[in-house]
């Protein structure tokens, strides 16, 4: 896994090349549910393995659903995660967490026999739940998800049994199957409901069972990066934070953020206000941050005289990261490395290298700039507007820094 440095211009690594064996799809429990944009888990494995030691404390404050979170404790590394979508928080959770597996068991078959009885249920009301689900799909689900609430479980055994229901509701509702966005499809797939939670319940068994060696742990500690308080410090932080006009990731788990929390609306929204991206406009700011480096602020104000939306979004991406870079300053161990990973978009046809700006809002914060590692995006499997070939993000960047 040794490759040779050169701190002067990127290092291209095919990562998947150089660590095929991670490519496998029943690794662990990388696949108990899907996820919008996952990074790789090659990319972490490798930055963790050279730059930390066994039992090291390893952060990702966008932790997404867990990727590097789970290679850090397959790495006997200790893991802390922040994450601002809820999905995305309980995913990371259960996919981290150990558990018994007799407990795990004997708690599905409970389920399946309360399934099989009950009566009494509540279907959540949210925008246009009738077109993206049928009734009789919206019974069922409803049925699994009232018998998962009137089991007296422990409550890591509850999430598990959560994340098993969460993970069936996009596959069975009426969304095109291929995209990532909930899309309505043409063409909707009748599927049966209780057999799709059966099936994916039997996999994250299997896959659960896949963590029973682990030594060291993984805890989810907030969910905001910008006002993250952590007391405990990290040796490595590794993450990959939304890019610049990244696509709506609170948009691409509605549907289940909805079923899991009886249709607030409300909540949800309040979330996807807090985006760094600006995913809602309401959660942006009517006036410009300038960061006082010229290239940045001079982006910022050439999308703001072409237009004001954009300009105020890209204004608030830097203001937030700003604040998050800092945050990774504090928390931080004095000769730590931190990795960032991040793509270069477009915004209005213009190219954003976010590879060459967040070196310099980095290094105002207190960062060392080492190196950037670049790696080919060889599979665009996005279903939406980011996919057009005019947008298409062609390389993951790993930008490395120290804290000395």
């Amino acid at each position: 896994m040794s490759i040779l440095i050169q701190e002067s211009k990127p290092v291209s690594i095919d990562f998947k090349g150089m660590m095929p064996e991670l490519s496998k799809r029943h690794r662990a429990t990388h696949h108990i549910h899907k996820y919008p944009a996952k990074l790789i888990p090659h990319i972490p494995n490798y930055l963790i393995q050279k730059y930390s030691q066994e039992k090291d404390i390893v952060l990702d404050p966008f932790c997404g659903s867990g990727t590097t979170l789970l290679e850090a404790i397959l790495c006997n590394r200790n893991a802390l995660g922040v994450e601002l979508n809820p999905i995305g928080r309980l995913i990371s959770k259960v996919k981290t967490t150990p558990l018994d597996i007799e407990s795990v068991e004997a708690a599905s078959k409970k389920c399946y026999k309360k399934i099989k009885t009950c009566n009494k249920f509540t279907i959540p009301e949210f925008e246009n739940r009738d077109l993206w689900f049928t009734k009789k799909t919206q019974n069922n689900l409803a049925k699994i998800k009232s018998s998962i609430e009137s089991l007296d479980l422990d409550q890591d055994i509850f999430d598990f049994l959560m994340v098993s229901l969460s993970s069936i509701i996009y596959k069975v509702s009426n969304s095109e199957q291929r995209d990532l966005m909930p899309r309505l499809s043409k063409n909707p797939i009748q599927a049966n409901v209780l057999n799709e939670f059966l099936r994916q319940l039997n996999f994250n068994i299997e896959r659960i069972k896949t963590l029973q060696s682990i030594k060291t742990k993984s805890q989810i500690i907030g969910n905001d990066a910008v006002t993250i308080n952590s007391k405990r410090k990290a040796n490595l932080i590794v993450t990959s934070p939304p890019y610049l006009s990244a696509m709506a990731y609170f948009r691409t788990t509605k549907l289940e953020y909805y079923w899991l929390n009886n249709g607030n609306e409300k909540s949800y929204k309040n979330f996807a206000r807090k985006s760094i991206h600006g995913e809602l406009s309401s959660g942006i700011p009517k006036q410009i941050h300038h960061t006082e480096i010229e290239e940045i602020d001079h982006l910022i104000s050439s999308l703001y005289k072409k237009s004001k939306p954009y300009g105020l979004k890209t204004s608030l991406y830097f203001e937030q990261m700003e604040k998050i870079l800092e945050k990774m300053h504090k928390i931080l161990y004095d000769d730590g490395h931190f990795a960032m990973i991040v793509g270069n978009s477009k915004i209005l046809e213009k190219r954003i290298f976010l590879n060459r700006l967040i070196p310099k809002l980095a290094e105002k914060t207190g960062f060392e700039f080492k190196l950037e590692l670049r790696d080919r995006i060889k599979f665009h499997r996005l279903g939406i507007k980011r996919s057009n070939k005019t947008n298409r993000i062609y390389n993951e960047h790993i930008l490395l820094f120290k804290k000395y």
